[in-house]
């Protein structure tokens, strides 16, 4: 999805999006995705000195499957980093976007 179709979504408010952490280091995957994640329950907050908006899958397969993987709902954005930057400062999302953080690398450690 190109970053211009993100914007005419994102301003009904509709859905998320989702900046899913492929490791510590990066790279990272930007996904858009027209459900409430929330109300879904594949998700929880990180507690330990996490960023705001900071998650992980409560089931890595189950939200591979409904979401990212190659079956799943969301879709891939395609954006430039000044267009991140326009949601997105460092770790936290700008006021009135409905985004997430997502490291879905962190599931099965000892700190969720």
């Amino acid at each position: 999805m190109p970053w211009d179709e993100l914007q005419i979504k994102q301003r009904g408010q509709s859905g998320y999006i989702v900046v899913e952490w492929l490791s510590f280091k990066g790279p990272t995957r930007w996904w858009w995705i027209g459900d409430d994640i929330s109300a879904a329950g594949l998700l929880k907050s990180m507690e330990k000195d996490a960023p705001p908006n900071f998650y992980v899958p409560r089931d890595k397969v189950q939200w591979k499957t409904r979401y990212t993987g190659p079956n799943g709902k969301a879709t891939l954005i395609s954006a430039t980093q000044d267009q991140k930057k326009t949601v997105m400062d460092r770790f936290c999302f700008k006021e009135g976007v409905n985004a997430v953080l997502v490291a879905p690398f962190l599931a099965d450690s000892d700190l969720t």
